[in-house]
């Protein structure tokens, strides 16, 4: 299986290599391209299928590494929930989201248990419709998004694929 330096030179050599194809897409502008590419980078750098075990996307978090810790703990790691070539980048970007939200909501609460008004209702569905508008006011930027967010984690469990087979037979 491919070390994290070698993941990480497969992402930017593949996001390098594809460049000149992804810029002759229909519908393709500087904000798609943005899109496109920053969250195949994003994906392989801070969304890694092997975020479940501690690894160097693991370590990336740094003092928030924390909210990975679950994820390691009920995710197998190289399962078709990790490495599944489509679920496991969309199950990251789920698992990200819902953790964010129980964070925001505990430290809410926190604040709340100190005496300090805070509308936790009101902030968190505030928070939920400004990303819903986000997804909704833009729904080609959000296509390429995850376009690239997917393509990134299929590269990584592609490599482990071919990786491992190639060990097996030589």
């Amino acid at each position: 299986m491919p070390n994290g330096p070698t993941h990480d030179l497969l992402t930017v050599a593949s996001a390098a290599a594809a460049t000149p194809l992804v810029i002759s897409l229909p519908q393709m502008n500087a904000l798609n391209y943005v899109c496109l590419m920053g969250a195949y980078l994003g994906s392989n750098y801070l969304f890694s299928n092997d975020l479940d075990l501690h690894s160097e996307s693991y370590d990336r978090w740094g003092p928030l590494r924390f909210i990975w810790y679950p994820y390691q703990r009920v995710i197998h790691h190289r399962s078709w929930v990790s490495h599944g070539l489509v679920i496991g980048p969309l199950l990251r970007v789920v698992y990200f989201i819902s953790m964010v939200y129980i964070i925001l909501y505990g430290l809410f609460s926190i604040l709340d248990w100190l005496g300090t008004t805070i509308n936790k209702g009101g902030v968190l569905n505030a928070w939920g419709h400004a990303l819903y508008s986000i997804l909704a006011d833009h729904p080609v930027e959000t296509i390429y998004f995850m376009i690239g967010f997917v393509l990134s984690g299929a590269l990584h469990s592609i490599a482990d694929i071919i990786s491992t087979a190639l060990k097996r037979h030589l």
